[in-house]
């Protein structure tokens, strides 16, 4: 069962993930931000995950604090749903273009956060956005896939 499930409520925010790192790309979206949904179905889909999120909060100052509570409580989920880690490939890229547009990403599940992040390949914001989280689906997705022959955690130190 490598599910995860997160609320979260806030005085700004309230938010509920459900996630399924095992699904096939079904979806249950609403988070009053109609932009935000369009980005989550697509991780759904191209990851095969099957994912129900709802959130609402206030919009009325702006946006900002649903979507970043949102990202807080996906990464909580995914997080959950990994547990102790022990038989995931850790490493996981995709290269995907989006008509004009080409996002390549590559992630390591070690806990450790980082990122770089360059976008200079597009010319239309959407397309841009929908080829960024298209690669981080499909990455994320190999990344936490299992794989039978690993033994514990894909490190020679034990544990990541």
């Amino acid at each position: 069962m490598r599910k995860g499930n997160i609320k979260r409520k806030t005085s700004e925010t309230t938010i509920s993930v459900e996630m399924d790192l095992d699904g096939s790309g079904r979806s249950e979206i609403n988070t009053t931000v109609p932009f935000m949904d369009h980005m989550l179905n697509l991780l759904s889909r191209h990851g095969l995950f099957d994912i129900k999120i709802t959130g609402k909060g206030d919009r009325d100052v702006d946006d900002h604090h649903l979507v970043e509570d949102l990202g807080i409580c996906l990464g909580q989920a995914v997080k959950q749903a990994l547990g102790s880690k022990e038989g995931i490939r850790r490493y996981g890229s995709a290269l995907v273009p989006m008509d004009e547009s080409l996002c390549s990403v590559a992630i390591d599940l070690s806990g450790r956060p980082y990122l770089i992040y360059h976008v200079e390949y597009g010319k239309n914001n959407h397309h841009i956005a929908e080829s960024i989280i298209k690669a981080y689906a499909r990455a994320l997705s190999r990344a936490a896939s299992l794989d039978g022959r690993i033994q514990g955690v894909m490190s020679t130190k034990g544990s990541i």
